[in-house]
């Protein structure tokens, strides 16, 4: 089977030639096609034709767009003025998507040129222009013409180079394209002196940094000396010197010599220069033109820190080959590109040497016959490939085969496979220094796995370079990063013997059940133990294995807790609305992407809170996980777990690596969200049984006494604790209880003065209480237990004044703290069992001020209507009811009951046997009972009663009003505060027996009183003058305010 490739591709533009071709260093190819305008071959097309070709063989279209200057598509001094250098390839769109740097020249006010680069992508797309340097050309000189040499990990970005005077060089390094194609100086640019007359080249280093080498005659000897023999030469006429220019600090070293020739040559050239791949250090190979017929090729092998090898010479046949370029093998060798002297038509083909420098053979490729343009190049693979213009048969020559042009039309694309020289090493990682890997390529492994490794031929030591793990779509060719840290950290370990260096994996790294997964080690990861230099690395897409398949279980949706960082939490505070929702859902993308999964499985919001458990303000978001839809998506726990790994891991996860992402702070985690009952279920248990052992005894204390005060030490406790739950809002508003309450009766109620003396720790305990909460004042006077510490002699007017407060303070107090509470219930994002505790009390507190203040409304409605019916009703009638009136309005009946009068004098009634207060009565009587009677007028007392109100007349059973004239009558109107028992008030005010009506008769200085009681067997004497009954007494005022007392037997 032959092991080559040819297509002939016919281009939408048939009249286009190939122009070159540049590639990534494992692909794609960026080839560029041409069409000639002029006569002389020298100017092309202003229009830059690119083509995108895989290894595979496809060809992707790259619309480019932009107008470079005419002059660009002409040839100068044999050379392009338009040069295309492949930069970095996505890595996150699976090397679907990449950059390259378009360089061309804009001429300036002056003499000089101004260098300049297009950031273009794979589609055509141009992201960024860059001023590269300032340069001056000729027709015949651009050698001041600058050229980009990429890092060995392309990420890192690349420098640009060119000499601006003939003994100095000028370097500026360049940041990667990101991935919206911007790019950044990096540093300062620097000048490095060269001798005059000198060639130069510079390579990437496999230790990040680059290398400068140098070829041309020794400066310290001139032609004008005299001529030695050769024989006798000791000073070298030809020197190669190399500069180091170190990674990170960009040191530059000084020159160190690594080859030197003594005997004579008319020129040397520097053909390659690259990293050794089968053997630790650097290489060289130099082309010394001895004379006219004769050049000579050179491998020179260094180390990073200049010292040297012995050279080895390449048994290259110049007399039959003209070599055209010499490409390194991944695998160890060279293969040169030749044309066969002395044949016609000019011929091609490839000759492959070992990497002493002896000959392995040519090429297993047909010979390519014709005088064409054929850019080439090689992929680790051992891959090489190459273009040329029209279409080509194959036939069978007398030693070989040949590609013989037929089709003049289109284009043609090449490739081959070369044989791996050094077969026994390579183990398929494209990398001679690795001899095994735990898991080997293609291997399945179990979930979680979390220990790796991988052994060398020779002993190692660690080095900078980044050991990376990725999740590979091999379908897609996305690699999603799932860790990466420098193999010079703790999670790399080398064995006792230095040869196996065993890796480890985050628990979230092989999370994803049966998929694939690609191991990539960077160049300098390791370095050899011996030479100190460091080693190749493994390319993604080699080393690959897979996860087991387990089917994943789905319970119910789960949420999450992040924390941001210090100075995130107040830049995302500062944020507007909108730009808040671009935050969460940009971090909601990139957390997706780092797990990876579905963004439909993740859900957030911009509700935040501030972590109460950090001194510094940190904010914490919440999200949402939902559950999988089959056995093969990640269930919402594995989701949890794994951000919450890659989060305090993030230095060495993807975390890191996005910008939202990296805000999150490592020391908290993404932590399951559990509810309050799960955390804290003990401690509400214990809590719930405290409070339903308090709520029993309330119970019991209400079935006792049912005064409306039974929960009022239930209540006290609740208020204690909700001022241990909310300290800070309850202080705020209930500082002033104690400037109003506390010193008014102090200072105005001497009873409560000589409570508070004898009992002023509870006073104190209370008043304290009272800031928390005003409604604790009521445990003073509550009756608990009936001890007297809670029994405060407390005025009745004050009691008033902490009712009406307690209801404000349960209007603007306790309600909106409950509304508060339950508000936070739906805007936290973290509710904790301080808040689910404070809402309880909150609640309970509500509940009991509110059933207590409404039993209390209910007990009041229930006296009003019991005092309504104890109220003093006076009917009347009218004894001489002349001329059919009844009275002096004209009803039969009349009801004299106003509460609010205090006319004329007052009279307080009190009864005997029980304490029960009932509220006051006033009764005032009619109008024309103010007045003095004649002397034939005479008002028939009547007995009034609490309980039935007005007692008929003996002698008038209609009730209707009887006139007897006496002229010395004068009826008192009464105001009546009825109690049972005797009780005198602190005024002193009038007291009178039960239910007495009474009538004052005299004149001059005497006085005489008719009672009249309640009591039935009374009743039929109603008329006693100057006498009372044996159920009380009566005191009464007369006009000058002085009392007489009348008592029983009086």
């Amino acid at each position: 089977m032959d092991n080559y490739l040819i297509k002939h591709f016919n281009d939408v533009y048939p009249d286009l030639h190939v122009h070159s071709a540049m590639s990534y260093p494992d692909g794609p190819i960026i080839l560029r096609l041409s069409r000639i305008i002029s006569n002389n071959n020298s100017c092309y097309d202003p229009i830059l034709h690119l083509r995108l070709v895989y290894d595979n063989v496809t060809v992707n279209y790259i619309n480019f767009t932009f107008e470079i200057p005419d002059y660009n598509f002409c040839i100068y001094g044999g050379k392009d003025l338009i040069r295309i250098f492949p930069l970095n390839k996505d890595l996150d769109n699976g090397f679907n998507e990449g950059f390259f740097l378009v360089s061309y020249l804009q001429k300036t006010d002056g003499e000089l040129y101004q260098e300049n680069g297009l950031i273009v992508d794979w589609k055509g797309q141009i992201h960024s222009q860059l001023i590269l340097s300032f340069v001056g050309i000729t027709q015949t000189d651009i050698s001041e013409l600058g050229k980009a040499v990429v890092n060995t990990n392309p990420q890192n970005g690349f420098m640009w180079v060119n000499r601006i005077k003939k003994d100095t060089l000028q370097w500026t390094n360049f940041t990667s394209p990101d991935k919206d194609g911007n790019v950044n100086v990096k540093g300062n640019t620097k000048l490095t002196n060269i001798p005059e007359g000198h060639k130069f080249e510079i390579f990437p280093t496999l230790d990040g940094g680059y290398g400068f080498i140098t070829v041309g005659r020794n400066p310290n000897v001139t032609e004008s000396q005299p001529k030695t023999p050769p024989e006798l030469l000791v000073v070298p006429s030809w020197i190669v010197n190399v500069i180091f220019i170190r990674p990170y600090t960009g040191e530059i070293t000084q020159p160190s010599l690594i080859y030197s020739r003594v005997a004579l040559a008319i020129d040397m050239n520097i053909e390659l220069c690259d990293n050794m791949y089968d053997s630790p250090g650097l290489m060289c190979i130099i082309s010394i033109q001895a004379n006219a017929d004769v050049i000579n090729y050179v491998k020179i092998g260094f180390l990073s820190n200049g010292s040297t090898k012995e050279p080895t010479k390449l048994e290259i046949d110049t007399n039959a080959y003209s070599v055209d370029r010499i490409y390194s093998l991944y695998n160890g060798g060279y293969v040169v590109s030749v044309r066969l002297k002395d044949t016609l038509p000019i011929t091609s083909t490839g000759i492959i040497y070992y990497s002493k420098g002896n000959l392995f053979g040519e090429w297993d490729f047909p010979r390519i016959v014709g005088n064409l343009i054929v850019p080439q190049g090689t992929f680790p693979n051992n891959t090489f490939w190459m273009f040329s213009d029209g279409g080509y048969n194959e036939v069978n020559g007398t030693n070989s085969k040949s590609l013989i042009e037929d089709n003049n039309s289109g284009w043609s694309m090449m490739t081959t496979n070369i044989q791996r020289l050094a077969m026994p090493f390579d183990k398929g990682y494209s990398n001679l220094n690795v001899n095994t890997t735990s898991p080997e390529i293609g291997e399945t492994i179990n979930l979680g796995t979390t220990l790796f490794s991988i052994t060398y031929y020779k002993p190692v030591v660690t080095s900078v370079g980044n050991i990376s793990i990725y999740q590979y779509d091999m379908g897609t060719g996305q690699l999603i990063l799932k860790q990466s840290y420098s193999a010079n950290t703790p999670f790399a370990l080398l064995s006792q013997d230095k040869k196996t260096l065993t890796l480890s994996a985050l628990n979230s790294t092989f999370n994803n059940p049966g998929k694939n997964y690609t191991v990539v080690i960077d160049d300098n990861a390791v370095k050899d133990l011996s030479f100190e230099e460091p080693l190749l690395g493994i390319s993604p897409n080699l080393w690959i294995f897979s996860t087991e398949s387990v089917p994943q279980r789905h319970n119910s949706q789960e949420h999450a807790l992040v924390r941001l960082m210090g100075d995130a939490s107040f830049y995302f505070k500062d944020l507007s609305d909108t730009q808040k929702s671009k935050f969460v859902q940009s971090l909601l993308a990139e957390l997706a992407q780092c797990v990876p999964v579905p963004l439909s499985r993740l859900y957030t919001n911009t509700r935040f809170q501030w972590d109460p458990d950090v001194d510094s303000k940190q904010i914490l978001l919440k999200f949402k996980i939902l559950p999988g839809r089959n056995e093969q998506d990640l269930s919402a726990e594995n989701i949890i777990n794994s951000l919450d790994n890659m989060i305090k891991y993030k230095d060495i996860s993807p975390i890191s690596h996005s910008i939202h992402t990296a805000m999150l702070d490592s020391n908290y985690g993404f932590v399951l969200k559990k509810s309050v009952w799960d955390r804290y279920g003990f401690s509400l248990f214990a809590i719930g049984a405290t409070l339903l052992l308090l709520g029993v005894l309330a119970m019991l204390s209400y079935k006792k006494d049912d005064d409306g005060n039974s929960f009022v030490s239930f209540k006290v406790l609740l208020i204690a604790l909700d001022f241990v739950l909310d300290f800070a809002f309850v202080v705020k508003h209930s500082r002033d209880v104690y400037i109003l309450y506390f010193p008014r009766e102090l200072s105005n109620n001497k009873a409560f003065y000589t409570w508070f003396r004898t009992y002023h720790n509870v006073a104190a305990i209370f008043t304290f209480c009272s800031i928390v909460d005003v409604e604790s004042l009521t445990m003073i006077n509550s009756k608990l237990a009936d001890l007297a510490a809670f029994d405060a002699p407390i005025h009745s007017s004050t009691e008033t004044w902490i009712l009406i407060t307690c209801i404000w303070n349960f209007i603007i107090e306790d309600t909106p703290q409950l509304v508060i509470q339950i508000l936070y219930i739906f805007l936290s994002v973290n509710y904790e069992i301080i808040p689910f505790l404070n809402l309880i009390s909150a609640s309970l507190l509500w509940i009991c001020i509110f059933c207590g203040r409404s039993y209390h409304l209910f007990l009041y409605c229930q006296k009003r209507r019991r005092n309504r019916l104890e109220n003093f009703i006076v009917e009347y009638t009218n004894l001489n009811n002349a001329g059919g009136i009844n009275n002096r309005n004209g009803n039969e009946r009349e009801v004299f009951v106003d509460n609010g009068a205090t006319e004329i004098r007052s009279v307080e009634y009190v009864l005997s046997p029980h304490l029960e207060e009932i509220s006051p009565a006033t009764i005032r009587p009619p109008s024309w009972w103010l007045n003095t009677g004649t002397e034939n007028q005479q008002h028939n007392p009547r007995s009034v009663t609490p309980s039935n109100g007005v007692t008929d007349d003996v002698n008038n059973v209609d009730g209707e009003r009887q006139n007897v004239t006496k002229t010395n009558y004068q009826l008192l109107e009464r105001r009546s505060s009825l109690y049972n028992g005797v009780y005198i008030d602190e005024n002193e005010i009038g007291v009178a027996g039960p239910s007495t009506i009474y009538n004052r008769s005299g004149g001059g200085g005497s006085t005489s009183y008719e009672t009249n009681s309640n009591n039935s067997n009374e009743h039929e004497d109603a008329n006693k003058n100057g006498s009372m009954n044996n159920s009380g007494y009566e005191r009464i005022f007369n006009n000058n305010r002085t009392s007489q007392d009348f008592g029983n037997g009086r």
